[in-house]
């Protein structure tokens, strides 16, 4: 878990990505892993996940459904490591509920009117 952190701290997000998940791997199986480090490493490995699903919610024409992935990832995993009424865990939970509903709502747009909304999104930032 210290080593996914130290990975994390120097930009290494892959690197820390796969120290996390096989401290969670390797403490699903043992009854001897230290319950505080199995709690942590979903902690830390939920909020790298949630700022890649912002990476991706800042970027103009981002895709939704991966963030949407991501933010249901984020609440599997603090659901363990913080608790399923923790905050975050909530945050996250609206968060994905939010995307879906405007995924389902550019669904049922034509393709010009997600095209005008794009531009009305772009002219908006650059304001």
């Amino acid at each position: 878990v210290n080593l996914g952190s130290l990975l994390g701290d120097r930009k290494d997000f892959d690197g820390a990505e796969a120290n996390w998940r096989a401290a969670i791997a390797a403490g699903s199986g043992h009854t001897q892993f230290d319950a505080q480090a199995w709690h942590q490493a979903h902690k830390n490995l939920g909020t790298l996940q949630e700022e890649r699903a912002c990476g991706i919610l800042v970027q103009s024409g981002g895709d939704l459904a991966a963030a949407v992935a991501l933010y249901d990832e984020c609440v599997q995993l603090w659901t363990i490591g913080v608790g399923a009424d923790h905050e975050s865990t909530k945050n996250a939970q609206e968060n994905a509920k939010l995307l879906r509903a405007e995924l389902a709502r550019r669904a049922g747009m034509g393709r010009e009117e997600r095209r005008a909304e794009e531009v009305r999104g772009i002219v908006q930032q650059v304001r």
